[in-house]
C-alpha cells in the first residue's frame, strides 16, 4: 500500500513537472512568418541616409506594414509589428507599395505678446521648446503610397530604390 502511494506521487509530480514546462514554453500564438528584407535608397544616384522606408501591403485589410531606415550607405532592412508591439525581423509575404520620406525638423516659431503691444511678437523656438514641422527633403510623391512608383514583392529583393529630384 505504501509502494502504491510513492508510485502514484511520483507519478503525479512527473505530470505536473510536465505540464509546467509545457504552459511554461507557451510564449502565445504562433506569429506569422516573416521574411528578411533589404535594400538601398539613392537619391540622384547618392545614398540617402536617414530616410524610413515603408513597405505598404497593396490589401490593407489584409496586410500588415513595415518599415526601416536608412544608414550613411542608404541601406534599409525592414521589420514588421506582427502582434501587438512583438517586433519581427522582415516583412509577410505579399505585395507592397513601397514609399520613402525624409524631412528635417524645423523649430515652429512661438507667438509672444510684449507688454505694450497686444499684437504678437514672432520669435524662433528650439525644438526642445516648442512643436516642430517637418521639411520634406525628398519629392513629397515618394512618401505618398497613392503616389509613389515603388513597388515590392515579398519574398524578393535585395531591393534598390533610387529617388529623383525635381
Amino acid at each position: 500500500m505504501l509502494r502504491t502511494h510513492i508510485s502514484v506521487c511520483v507519478h503525479i509530480s512527473r505530470c505536473c513537472l510536465l505540464l509546467s514546462v509545457v504552459v511554461g514554453c507557451n510564449r502565445g500564438p504562433a506569429l506569422p512568418p516573416t521574411t528578411p528584407v533589404s535594400g538601398t535608397v539613392t537619391l540622384d544616384g547618392k545614398p540617402l541616409e536617414g530616410a524610413t522606408v515603408m513597405f505598404v501591403p497593396k490589401d490593407r485589410e489584409k496586410g500588415t506594414a513595415a518599415n526601416g531606415k536608412t544608414d550613411a550607405a542608404g541601406k534599409f532592412e525592414l521589420t514588421t509589428f506582427v502582434a501587438g508591439s512583438t517586433q519581427a525581423k522582415g516583412a509577410l509575404a505579399g505585395d507592397y507599395v513601397v514609399t520613402v520620406a525624409k524631412s528635417e525638423a524645423q523649430a515652429i516659431p512661438a507667438p509672444q505678446y510684449g507688454a505694450e503691444s497686444p499684437t504678437p511678437v514672432t520669435t524662433g523656438v528650439g525644438t526642445d521648446k516648442g512643436p516642430t514641422a517637418g521639411k520634406e527633403l525628398v519629392p513629397k510623391k515618394y512618401g505618398n503610397a497613392n503616389e509613389t512608383e515603388f513597388k515590392a514583392t515579398v519574398p524578393g529583393g535585395p531591393f534598390t530604390f533610387d529617388l529623383k529630384s525635381e
